[in-house]
């Protein structure tokens, strides 16, 4: 399958918001708390989503995975190679996406002199964390609103 990554662009908010909350609402039920599906509500709403303004700033970095025209994946991370979101429409998961926008954000996390990627994973996406070379770093973590498994990998 032919994908192109890019950086996030303002009009792609939307088919952002799109891929984040169909994954959130399948995935957190069974994965997070009541609470946590809430946040994520307010942050990626595609009207008056919170965390729009915050896409690309502030040392944040977003790219985009596309199949044709259409955004079929995204992650979002921070300074010091940290992971906030990376989610792919579930019909194109398993077909290489996520790998391709981790490799991307670790080339841009490399050059911006990064050593260690950083991840909190919830408790579903570990085995996909692990599968492309991530490790656990202790164990459940119960935060304010989430529940996640810190990993890293080293970037090579």
């Amino acid at each position: 399958m032919e994908i192109t990554i890019r950086r996030y662009t303002d009009s792609d908010w939307v088919p952002v918001c799109t891929v984040i909350l169909h994954t959130v609402y399948k995935v957190f039920p069974k994965d997070q708390p009541r609470k946590a599906i809430s946040i994520y509500e307010s942050q990626f709403h595609p009207i008056k989503g919170a965390a729009r303004k915050d896409m690309q700033t502030r040392g944040r970095v977003t790219f985009v995975a596309c199949k044709g025209k259409k955004i079929i994946g995204v992650i979002r991370g921070r300074p010091g190679a940290r992971i906030g979101q990376l989610y792919v429409a579930e019909v194109f998961q398993g077909k290489g996406v996520g790998r391709a926008l981790l490799h991307t954000f670790f080339i841009y996390s490399k050059k911006k002199g990064e050593r260690i990627g950083r991840v909190r994973a919830t408790r579903s996406a570990v085995p996909f964390y692990q599968k492309v070379g991530f490790r656990r770093v202790g164990g459940i973590r119960r935060g304010k609103d989430f529940i996640y498994q810190p990993m890293r990998i080293v970037l090579s």
